[in-house]
């Protein structure tokens, strides 16, 4: 499971015999949120930074962290104010710092980090959908989100069967044409940046193509070498559009007595 981090500090300043100051060893929300970066086991590894802490009569030589604030710290003594670690279930952790000066006096702070779980993204397949045998449709899985995150990956189900009929697509729309007519479930399945996944389904009517109906008007009307109008536009298409009309030159008339 995939997690989302963010921190809350606490200022503690506490002056001890040298006058080492661990200072609130991250306070900026947004550069901490900036520092966050993914590594290979799929987890948030968080950066810690106490840089500010101080030695007002010498200097810092050693940083150590206390990842639960259980009295146990889970490093070594660094020579880095900065460390990273990573949390494998939600929750408030308090975490603690402890700086050691030149002289071997020492201080601490602790501050708070709040794991929570990642929502899952939403998946919507657009539709109901309306379309004839052997014409193509597109499925538009556009208005798909994710709330903390982004959305890498889309696939389709076309009959909704279990088996997807795409590999996972980084675009959000897909072409299909149906062969035989039907009334099919579609299944969307989207993948957010988090490797968290989410379904959900759609319609397509699929129905056959109705023959369109033909007026040819009149009857007509008109003399030798008169410009007739024909008129056809009282045809029409009971499930579409026309698109042409073909015209068939009549033969010519000869006049007789």
């Amino acid at each position: 499971m995939k997690y989302f981090i963010i921190i809350f500090s606490l200022i503690i300043a506490v002056t001890i015999q040298n006058v080492v100051f661990a200072e609130e060893f991250y306070n900026d929300l947004g550069s901490f949120m900036n520092s966050l970066h993914k590594i290979c086991d799929n987890r948030w590894d968080i950066t810690f930074d106490a840089s500010k802490s101080v030695d007002s009569d010498g200097s810092i030589v050693g940083y150590r962290w206390d990842w639960t604030n259980d009295g146990t710290y889970d490093t070594e003594w660094l020579t880095l104010p900065t460390t990273t670690n990573s949390y494998s279930t939600a929750g408030v952790y308090t975490v603690k710092v402890e700086v050691k000066d030149n002289d071997g006096a020492v201080d601490t702070d602790t501050s708070d980090v709040i794991i929570t779980d990642n929502n899952l993204p939403i998946s919507i397949p657009g539709g109901p959908y309306y379309t004839k045998v052997n014409s193509q449709i597109l499925l538009d899985g556009s208005s798909s989100y994710d709330s903390d995150g982004s959305i890498v990956g889309y696939r389709w189900d076309f009959e909704n069967d279990g088996v997807y009929d795409t590999p996972w697509l980084s675009y959000d729309t897909c072409l299909i044409t149906y062969l035989t007519p039907g009334s099919f479930v579609i299944r969307l399945e989207v993948k957010d940046n988090e490797d968290a996944t989410s379904s959900n389904t759609g319609y397509v009517t699929v129905v056959v193509n109705k023959a369109p109906v033909a007026n040819s008007g009149g009857t007509y009307y008109g003399k030798i070498e008169d410009v007739v109008i024909f008129d056809g536009s009282s045809s029409y298409d009971p499930d579409g559009n026309i698109i042409g009309i073909a015209q068939r030159q009549p033969p010519s008339a000869i006049a007789g007595d």
